[in-house]
């Protein structure tokens, strides 16, 4: 037998994926703006990873992907009925 989970488990999953996609979609804009414009250096996490310039756009706009595919998976996961 097949053991489901919980509305509480799976509203845990949801709030977790969500927080997830959303600090990395956040990350992937602060990673761009600073990279752009020079602001929220001490926020963004690409300029830590000490790579250059053409990988931190890349590895932004991954951020960006990732974090939007978290979101969308946030958005399938359905509480029983």
């Amino acid at each position: 037998m097949v053991a489901h989970p919980s509305r509480d488990q799976l509203t845990a999953v949801k709030q977790i994926l969500e927080v997830a996609g959303g600090l990395l979609v956040l990350q992937a804009i602060v990673g761009l703006v600073h990279l752009w414009i020079g602001w929220f250096r001490w926020i963004a996490i690409v300029r830590y990873l000490d790579l250059a310039t053409a990988t931190e756009v890349m590895l932004s706009l991954g951020f960006a992907v990732v974090g939007g595919v978290l979101a969308v998976l946030a958005d399938r996961v359905n509480a029983p009925g």
